[in-house]
């Protein structure tokens, strides 16, 4: 999300993301970046070079291997 506005993405399955700045900011924009599990994080927006962001864990917060979900499989009922 761009701090200050309405803003927001999400990221696609390989975590990138993109957002158009307006055409003449008043001033340099701040990117906050946030996910379950994760610290929150603020980034001044200095230019237009793409930005690695790295989480960091929160304490106590479970990561399931392989990125399964533990439960039950529902079928769907044929149509």
């Amino acid at each position: 999300m761009v701090k200050g506005t309405y803003v927001a993405r999400t990221t696609n399955d390989e975590g990138y993301f993109t957002f158009d700045l307006p055409s003449v900011p008043t001033q340099a924009p701040h990117l906050m970046v946030s996910s379950a599990g994760f610290a929150p994080q603020e980034f001044l927006i200095t230019s237009c070079e793409p930005l690695a962001i790295e989480l960091q864990i929160l304490e106590g917060t479970r990561i399931k291997q392989r990125g399964r979900h533990k439960g039950f499989i529902k079928q769907a009922g044929k149509g």
